[in-house]
């Protein structure tokens, strides 16, 4: 991945190893988009999330998460690789967290 992101270990950084992958995201409203290249598919999503998160500018204390293009959500523990599948998926979506409340017994 480009140095510029800054978060990514170096190992992210290399380019020996697997094929490096040219990932497109975008935010929940389809109005802003950004790539990310040269990124190795054994990064944990997670770190590339934060970064497709910052370059997208959502403030990096919104919770959000990875959606394929097929609506199903990235495990917060899969390596980026896991989450584009062997198709590649073309564009991957950076979702808000949506807490609506809780469902547990009311106090009171």
């Amino acid at each position: 991945m480009k140095d510029d992101l800054g978060t990514l270990p170096a190992q992210a950084l290399s380019g020996a190893g697997p094929q490096l992958l040219n990932l497109r995201f975008v935010d929940v409203t389809g109005s802003r988009r950004v790539n990310l290249s040269e990124v190795r598919p054994d990064t944990p999503a997670a770190r590339v999330l934060r970064a497709a998160a910052r370059e997208l500018g959502i403030p990096e204390n919104q919770p959000v998460s990875l959606r394929r293009d097929d609506t199903q959500l990235v495990p917060p523990n899969a390596t980026i690789g896991e989450a584009v599948g062997a198709e590649q998926q073309e564009e991957l979506t950076v979702v808000p967290n949506a807490h609506l409340g809780c469902w547990g017994p009311r106090g009171g």
